[in-house]
């Protein structure tokens, strides 16, 4: 009886303790602020997005990009067309085309697949912004032009 009161705390205790190492969790989209709100149309996905920088301008990029990055890196896990990112590695991406993203955003490459865009709410004082914006993105759209830009596959290729 003792060596099997003995037995099951040994056990606990490895258990306990395999549970304690935890792994680092993915970065997801609620990380980066993004909240799906609707599908409005096929192809089409509406969030909100949280933005921050020093001025309200740069909130406001800020809060776009991370949009885009959500869609493009993270997915949205509650709209099943885009549970998984449309770039399946993010690292290989960036190897492949470093200037990417800062070209999209600097050139304003990433309007032609917004569909509505609201007028940013913001909050914070000078030098330090937070903007709340609601965006509609063609995601099928943003996903052919990746496609044809060579960064992702098509599928079944």
């Amino acid at each position: 009886m003792k060596i099997h009161f003995i037995g099951l705390l040994l056990i606990l205790g490895l258990v306990t303790a395999c549970k304690s190492q935890k792994e680092m969790p993915a970065r997801t989209a609620s990380d980066l602020g993004v909240t799906f709100l609707e599908a409005p149309a096929p192809k089409l996905v509406k969030v909100r997005s949280i933005g921050y920088g020093a001025t309200k301008d740069e909130a406001e990029s800020d809060a776009i990009r991370r949009a885009f990055d959500a869609i493009m890196f993270e997915g949205i896990p509650q709209y099943t067309a885009l549970s998984t990112a449309l770039v399946p590695n993010e690292s290989a991406f960036n190897d492949k085309a470093p200037n990417f993203m800062r070209d999209f955003m600097k050139k304003a490459r990433f309007e032609r697949y917004l569909s509505y865009e609201s007028n940013p709410e913001f909050s914070g004082n000078k030098g330090s912004f937070r903007a709340n914006k609601v965006l509609t993105i063609n995601y099928e759209n943003l996903r052919k032009y990746l496609q044809q830009q060579g960064l992702i596959r098509s599928f079944g290729l």
